[in-house]
């Protein structure tokens, strides 16, 4: 199974995450967690709240998962943080590896995806659209706009001085529609 979860900035998105690892974990289960390289915002996987994890495997966009085909065999589930980040082939590699047909020698692995869904212009980053045309799941993990109290669907981009606004870590907001296209 493939699955996308998928929210603006200040979501929740890696914290559901690092708590559906220790769900699996809780259980004996094998986890594997992966990272772009291009997330060089820590180390390891971290959460806005102060949660954080290793990662198993730190994924450059040259790479294929098939070089990390032994790792995959050895888990029984694949969490991969800001996938957005990844590259169109990787998402395809990913949709083969929950199928078992990643290599020759890789079992069928269950992957789940956290990231955002859209650019800050509103429209779909492109390994996204290959990942929401190729998961079998998707849920939205939703959070409320930065100005009023409907549910953000956009990630918008904000100066520092703005009034009354609480920049997230890299000078983003969750917004509604309204003030998505509002200026």
């Amino acid at each position: 199974m493939l699955e996308f979860y998928y929210g603006t900035v200040n979501s929740a998105k890696t914290l559901t995450m690092l708590a559906k690892a220790h769900a699996w974990k809780s259980t004996g289960k094998k986890v594997c967690i992966v990272k772009p390289a291009m997330d060089t915002r820590s180390e390891g996987v971290s959460s806005r709240v102060g949660l954080s994890c290793d990662a198993d495997i730190v994924l450059k966009a040259s790479e294929s998962l098939c070089d990390y085909a032994e790792t995959f065999n050895a888990s029984d589930v694949v969490l991969v943080d800001e996938v957005q980040f990844l590259t169109r082939s990787q998402i395809l590699d990913l949709r083969k590896l929950t199928v078992g047909l990643l290599d020759k020698t890789t079992k069928a692995v269950p992957v789940q995806c956290y990231g955002l869904r859209t650019l800050s212009d509103g429209t779909l980053w492109d390994s996204i659209s290959v990942l929401m045309a190729q998961a079998d799941d998707m849920h939205e993990v939703s959070t409320v706009c930065a100005y009023c109290s409907d549910r953000a669907v956009f990630s918008k981009s904000v100066s520092q001085g703005e009034a009354g606004v609480s920049l997230s870590w890299d000078g983003f907001i969750p917004v509604c529609a309204y003030h998505f296209l509002h200026d």
